[in-house]
């Protein structure tokens, strides 16, 4: 358990997600708590792709609910629509040299825009978003650079981006997401602006998740693109609908 405590602490950290801050002088403050997930991979000390191990995997979580301006920012992530998603399908069972394929962007919240970057790109007022962590994880975070005279009676750490729980999150990772596609030559259509197009390629977007049709080469393309901004993400492929 604290390896895994220590792993989800290291990914924050990595994505520079928070930085040092007083207690004293901290306003919005939120606790926040551990989620334990128990999962099965693949091991990797095995020569058998198929032999699977079981992880343990801690979620560090903001308790949302504490957020003094919770129900005073803008919170709206779009999502497609279901028609979107038939409409996709439907794309690909017309197009016999097309495939469907789906990728999953993994701590998609840890990688949003910034408190900053929000603030800049919507002309919204920045926010300001402390937390504590859960107890016991003080001895951990002092293992990192910057963080060796960490005292929980008197730090606490500043939100730099709108952590997993705010209520911000989904969308700090939207907006950021759509630039991204955008730059890709994708045009969300009048019907639904998270159903996007571009020759030999559609796309349906689900938050972190994304469903794509078209050609395997303008997909490749596509998450490489992603991957560039977001880091290596969970892909998978499948054959036309038509040869189904």
């Amino acid at each position: 358990m604290s390896l895994a405590t220590a792993k989800e602490l290291e990914i924050w950290f990595e994505n520079k997600c928070f930085e040092k801050a007083f207690l004293k002088d901290a306003r919005n403050l939120m606790t926040s708590r551990y989620v334990v997930k128990w999962k099965f991979v693949k091991d990797p000390s095995s020569h058998d792709s198929s032999e699977m191990t079981k992880i343990i995997r801690m979620r560090l979580v903001l308790r949302g609910f504490m957020d003094t301006e919770a129900y005073s920012i803008e919170t709206f992530a779009g999502t497609a629509r279901r028609t979107s998603q038939r409409i996709l399908a439907s794309e690909a069972a017309c197009h016999p040299d097309w495939i469907i394929c789906s990728i999953d962007v993994d701590k998609a919240f840890l990688n949003g825009y910034t408190h900053k970057e929000l603030a800049e790109k919507t002309g919204e007022p920045e926010r300001h978003v402390y937390f504590t962590l859960p107890p016991g994880s003080a001895a951990i975070i002092r293992q990192f650079k910057g963080y060796e005279d960490y005292d929980e009676a008197k730090h606490c750490l500043k939100c730099l981006k709108p952590g997993t729980g705010t209520k911000e999150a989904p969308r700090a990772f939207s907006l950021k997401l759509a630039e991204v596609t955008r730059s890709f030559g994708l045009v969300g259509t009048s019907f639904d602006p998270e159903f996007e197009m571009a020759d030999g390629l559609r796309t349906a977007k689900h938050v972190d998740d994304v469903n794509l049709t078209g050609l395997e080469t303008r997909i490749d393309a596509y998450i490489k693109v992603v991957e560039k901004t977001f880091g290596q993400v969970k892909v998978n492929k499948h054959l036309s609908l038509i040869h189904i």
